[in-house]
């Protein structure tokens, strides 16, 4: 009988499951482990080092590289000198260049009994604006005005009379036949609302007529990868130190401060007010000068 219960009580030992004890860094609670919380010395160092990464990457991201988009407006069309309108783009164009070729010169003012426009960047109602250039021939006489003083005035040669204007931020100049008749080293630019001539493809020959105007696309851009990369870094580095301070603020009891205050959905007099003339606004807008041109162009 004893040696039965010495081999019984034997068996229930060598049966029992072997526990490990817990790791001296494991917190049981509720029958769960997790690790122990950071101390605020960690959770401030924390805090400092991802400022400072998220400061660093909001004044790189105005330095970072961008993809800029370009564009050119080439005048005339294949077979076609009709105007052409460009009200959407920047009024003061990064570049112009325009050669008109002495036939289309000669073409052009026999064709016309009164004074034939060779090109304007302006319509024909808003030349004497003075905001413009454009140029003329009317008896074998060039005439040249850009923003409203008159630069050029000659008579042209019987044969290379070929005119061409370029004008940047930095030079104007016109050449008549290869020589210089006009120069000015400054921002002369004239305003482009468009492409405007009384040359007519079916009458007047074109070849070699070319008009090419370079806009100012300067705002037409999308970041490259490496300032997405710096944007987000700095996005994620900003959310780490804000959630490393309000750990900090919940070990001194601190109570966050509220996202928004106590009944700011209800209605006042200067919700109203503001409601009021925002839609006031939709119909005096659209006669403006302002936002009815956009909208009119749209």
């Amino acid at each position: 009988m004893s040696g039965a219960s010495h081999g019984a009580q034997t068996a229930v030992e060598v049966g029992e499951p072997q526990t490990d004890a817990p790791p001296a860094d494991a917190i049981r609670q509720g029958g769960r482990r997790r690790l122990p919380s950071w101390s605020p010395a960690r959770w401030r160092l924390v805090a400092k080092v991802l400022g400072i990464v998220s400061a660093l990457c909001a004044l790189a991201i105005p330095f970072m590289p961008i993809i800029q988009d370009t564009a050119r407006i080439v005048w005339p069309a294949p077979n076609s000198t009709q105007a052409i309108n460009t009200p959407l783009v920047g009024y003061w164009a990064l570049e112009i260049d325009a050669t008109v070729p002495c036939a289309t010169i000669k073409s052009a003012d026999d064709a016309l009994v009164s004074r034939a426009m060779l090109l304007s960047t302006v319509p024909r109602a808003r030349i004497n604006t003075g905001v413009g250039m454009h140029m003329d021939v009317d008896n074998n006489v060039l005439t040249v005005v850009n923003r409203g003083q008159q630069i050029v005035s000659q008579p042209l040669p019987e044969s290379g009379c070929d005119v061409r204007f370029t004008s940047t931020g930095e030079r104007t100049r016109i050449t008549v036949a290869g020589a210089t008749v006009y120069d000015e080293a400054s921002d002369v630019r004239p305003r482009v609302v468009g492409v405007y001539s009384d040359i007519a493809a079916d009458r007047d020959p074109i070849d070699g007529l070319q008009v090419s105007i370079t806009p100012d696309t300067r705002y037409q851009s999308s970041p490259t990868v490496w300032k997405t990369l710096v944007t987000v870094i700095g996005v994620l580095a900003l959310l780490g130190c804000l959630l490393a301070v309000n750990r900090l603020d919940s070990r001194v009891a601190r109570r966050a401060p509220r996202w928004a205050p106590i009944g700011w959905w209800k209605l006042t007099l200067r919700d109203l007010t503001v409601i009021g003339a925002l839609g006031l606004w939709v119909f005096i807008g659209p006669v403006t000068s302002d936002d009815g041109y956009i909208l009119s162009m749209a």
